[in-house]
């Protein structure tokens, strides 16, 4: 648990980047993207200690192809496209994006498969991961007429209230899974009434979950997603990041076809494909996100 002036720090900084975020405004959303770069790549550089033990885990997974120059570029990219996709939250939170600058700034592949199933008032999963901004991919959905609903977990550091004020003015709606009580029923009556429910399950979870083996370690992953997917029978489709320069790019990608038989068995599947994705482009997953790096390597073999 962090101190009590960790905490402090950590609010002082999420304030300081809300004033950047409003410096950055003159510029454009570009100019949001470029600063954000800038603060990944100034990160990279000052936490050397947390960057080295996370470079020997790094190089643990990926095995052979753990040279030790390819994971200092990974690790470089990763914490580039990291802090551009969180500055450009930030940003989002001070002033919302028109709609044209949304489809600027980010574009959807294969948005007929999440049509398909709002045509049939069934509701959807997609699946997304802590791969560039998946808040603005959102957003781009929500351009296209789709009724997204978000999960999301407010940090400490935030202002109350900051992804209810970000998501609706980006015609989103908003569950805050921090309300464990009644976060899990607002996701399943959202799926009844035929929306897409976002939902990220990459990353440890400190309030009990599922536990899975994902990307060399043994995590307790949150268990609503696999939960909700079982006892729905909706289908869950991943929503893929594919990088991006100028505009991130992602691809809805197929449903998955769970194993049911379990809440565990569908929580390995899900962990899998995601699993499988960040292995085929490492240099966009935030593996320096705290929910994953301070838990141990338990496996010595590569990720597959």
């Amino acid at each position: 648990m962090a101190s009590p002036t960790r905490r402090r720090l950590r609010r002082l900084g999420f304030h300081l980047l809300g004033v950047l975020a409003h410096l950055c405004r003159p510029f454009g959303f570009a100019g949001v993207c470029r600063v954000g770069e800038w603060v990944g790549e100034l990160r990279f550089r000052m936490n050397l200690r947390e960057r080295r033990r996370i470079e020997m885990h790094v190089s643990e997974i990926l095995g052979a192809d753990s040279d030790p120059a390819k994971v200092r570029r990974l690790l470089r990219h990763a914490y580039r496209v990291s802090d551009r996709s969180a500055f450009e939250i930030v940003a989002m939170g001070a002033y919302p994006l028109s709609a044209d600058t949304v489809r600027r700034a980010c574009t959807v592949e294969r948005l007929d498969r999440l049509q398909a199933v709002v045509d049939t008032g069934t509701g959807a999963i997609l699946l997304g991961m802590h791969m560039t901004n998946g808040i603005l991919m959102a957003a781009r959905l929500a351009t296209e007429g789709l009724p997204v609903t978000v999960v999301y977990r407010e940090s400490h550091k935030m202002k109350p209230g900051f992804f209810d004020h970000l998501l609706s003015a980006h015609g989103l709606e908003g569950i805050d899974a921090g309300q464990r009580s009644s976060a899990y029923r607002q996701m399943l009556r959202a799926l009844r009434a035929g929306r897409i429910v976002y939902v990220l399950m990459d990353q440890g979870t400190k309030h009990g979950g599922v536990s899975v083996d994902f990307l060399g370690k043994t995590l307790d992953m949150p268990a609503g997603p696999a939960e909700l997917a079982r006892r729905s029978g909706v289908p869950v489709l991943p929503a893929l990041a594919l990088g991006g320069t100028t505009s991130w790019r992602f691809v809805i990608a197929a449903p998955l076809e769970l194993d049911d038989s379990s809440t565990e068995a569908s929580a390995a599947t899900l962990a899998r494909s995601m699993e499988h994705h960040i292995m085929n482009h490492p240099e966009l997953w935030s593996w320096h996100h705290r929910k994953w790096r301070r838990f141990p390597i338990t496996a010595a073999e590569s990720a597959s």
